[in-house]
């Protein structure tokens, strides 16, 4: 099987546009295409993924590579952990599978829990085109998704049920978008693998401590009165209780109670300034507010981009950082909009 010119950077194998380009080409003749990857039932966290070790990538390559070969097919790599084994179809289930586990375990860290698999025949289940490959992704996500999660993030996964549970539609933050944004800013300020993750988690779990507030003040339609704002300043304080009670998220606790600090010093619960609020909650701040103003609320229209990132600049300075403001909007690459009477980010 001839290697195609579209090659992914990272490992050296061909990419997903090989792969379906391949396919979609209608090749005759009976082969298996062999989905596998971590373990990472949650789609939205997979892209995150990043190697502690630059060469990590190029090893699993090389790996994958050889067992593609030695069975008379050709590997691809999918995207963040999901690789892809096209095979000629008398090569019995599991067994290429089985010599990928043990070759991408010796490669990387992050495959020795195992891999999920999924298989699909073809043509007998489906033609040689990209109807496959969505029949195996469907296949992967599903077995991924019956496959017990590690303590931390079963705890991880409770607390977002809960979350979405207590609150309204209208009011929930978009977790991909918020991520993907928190990840993009983390990556340009240079933030390790370890320290991405946790800032991935404590945009997912800022709002936690909010759990433990009564409804009648989350759903009050008047103006909330200095004791109702005496207990929603507290919620960050409780976040970090309930977070700090699972050691695996110990480190996303000390992010989650200063979510609510201001670059003046005017936020709570601590009224930290500047550079003494971790850098992780000053960038979540950013992208949970710009997450806000583009979402629809029950009193408001979701506002443009440029508007909100018009609201983000003119709070850089008193409510957010200006660096990481100014990072953001290079980021999204939204130019501010004419201003308009807007009241509030959050």
């Amino acid at each position: 099987m001839t290697e195609l010119p579209t090659i992914d950077a990272e490992t050296r194998l061909p990419s997903a546009e090989s792969l379906l380009a391949m396919l979609d080409c209608g090749r005759h003749g009976a082969w298996a295409l062999e989905l596998l990857g971590a373990w990472w039932p949650d789609p939205v966290e997979e892209p995150f993924v990043i190697a502690e070790d630059p060469h990590e990538g190029r090893r699993c390559g090389r790996a994958l590579k050889d067992i593609g070969a030695a069975h008379g097919g050709a590997a691809f790599r999918l995207g963040g952990t999901v690789y892809a084994l096209l095979l000629p179809v008398d090569v019995p289930p599991g067994v290429a599978v089985s010599a990928a586990q043990s070759a991408l375990a010796g490669a990387s860290p992050r495959f020795g829990d195992g891999l999920a698999h999924a298989r699909v025949d073809i043509p007998r289940e489906a033609p040689p085109s990209r109807a496959a490959l969505r029949l195996a992704y469907s296949r992967l996500r599903s077995r991924a998704a019956r496959h017990p999660l590690a303590p931390g993030r079963q705890v991880r996964e409770v607390l977002l049920q809960l979350l979405a549970e207590r609150c309204a539609p209208g009011d929930r933050v978009r977790r991909p978008e918020v991520a993907g944004h928190a990840v993009a800013v983390g990556r340009r300020l240079g933030l390790s693998p370890t320290e991405l993750d946790d800032l991935v988690r404590a945009a997912e779990l800022q709002d936690v401590g909010m759990l433990a507030l009564q409804s009648s003040v989350l759903t009050k339609h008047s103006p909330l009165d200095a004791e109702d704002w005496a207990v929603i300043r507290n919620h960050p304080v409780i976040g970090e209780r309930v977070l700090a009670a699972a050691p695996a998220l110990a480190s996303v606790a000390t992010i989650v109670r200063s979510c609510y600090e201001r670059y003046d010093g005017t936020g709570y619960p601590d009224g930290l300034v500047a550079e003494a609020i971790p850098l992780a909650a000053r960038i979540i701040a950013v992208c949970v507010a710009y997450d806000a103003m583009r979402s629809l609320r029950p009193y408001r229209q979701p506002l443009s981009a440029g508007e909100a990132m018009r609201e983000l600049t003119s709070c850089a300075g008193t409510q957010f950082d200006p660096r990481i403001v100014a990072l953001f909007q290079d980021i999204v690459g939204v130019a501010t909009a004419p201003a308009r009477a807007i009241t509030s980010v959050g």
